[in-house]
C-alpha cells in the first residue's frame, strides 16, 4: 500500500542555499524531495530541533 501524497509544500531560498542543498542531497544519493519529506516528517515527530541562528544573516532576516 502506497502513501497518497496530495499537496505541495515549498519555500524560497537563496541560490547558494539551493546549490548546497542539491550537492548534499546528491551526496546522500537521495532526491531533493525525499530529503525534504524526511525532514518534515522528522520535524513533526519532534526528531528535529530548530535553534535560532548564531550569525547575523539568519532565517528571520531573509527578504522576499
Amino acid at each position: 500500500m502506497s502513501i497518497k501524497l496530495e499537496v505541495f509544500l515549498g519555500t524560497r531560498v537563496t541560490k547558494d542555499e539551493r546549490s548546497s542543498f542539491v550537492k548534499l542531497s546528491k551526496k546522500l544519493k537521495m532526491q531533493q524531495s525525499e530529503v525534504l519529506r524526511e525532514l518534515i516528517i522528522a520535524f513533526i515527530q519532534n526528531r528535529v530541533t530548530i535553534t535560532p541562528p548564531t550569525h547575523i544573516a539568519g532565517l528571520h532576516n531573509h527578504v522576499n
